[in-house]
């Protein structure tokens, strides 16, 4: 008796991953659609953020639970920012206009938007609730002041920073590129 209910949840279930399969395939078509690009742009702000850790707790430890804080902060940032981006993907194909890099990070987000999301994705409200806790435990950890000096007064002339920097920039501007070459 059982088995009739299960049987429905197994294809329901199928039918969600393959409605989920082809929902992206309009926004996956090459490497330069705006899906493949975000993730690209998503991939480097993450190797960014996680290099950035190493190169400054490498030499300062002292400083490596606050570092820790504001890098798993950034990346949760860039998580939820790829979900916001790709729920607009799958959802509101017609709202991705991206012309530059910029636009790949920053789109419009709107009330609706989040509600909707919110309500149809557990994995959602949890990275909302992981977001808003660490940026609680970001804002008030006493090392602070120590880490904002370390890159006032160190790595913000030093020539490793700017290699992480540089790299970054690299790939905004091979983006910029791809999405110049779409336009025309």
């Amino acid at each position: 008796m059982s088995y009739f209910p299960v049987r429905i949840h197994m294809y329901k279930s199928i039918f969600l991953s393959v409605l989920f399969t082809f929902s992206l395939i309009g926004c996956q078509n090459d490497s330069s659609d705006p899906y493949s690009l975000r993730t690209k742009a998503s991939k480097a702000q993450r190797q960014f953020q996680n290099d950035l850790y190493v190169l400054v707790v490498s030499e300062h430890p002292e400083v490596k639970e606050v570092l820790s804080i504001s890098r798993d902060l950034q990346i949760a940032y860039t998580q939820r920012s790829d979900m916001r981006y790709h729920f607009l993907c799958n959802n509101h194909p017609d709202r991705i206009h991206p012309e530059t890099y910029d636009d790949i990070l920053n789109f419009e987000w709107t009330k609706d938007d989040e509600k909707a999301l919110s309500s149809n994705s557990d994995e959602y409200s949890n990275l909302i609730k992981k977001v808003e806790a660490l940026n609680t435990k970001n804002q008030c950890h006493p090392d602070w002041p120590k880490a904002r000096q370390l890159f006032q007064n160190k790595f913000n002339n030093d020539k490793r920073f700017h290699k992480l920097q540089d790299d970054l920039n690299t790939i905004m501007t091979e983006i910029d590129e791809e999405l110049k070459k779409k336009r025309n």
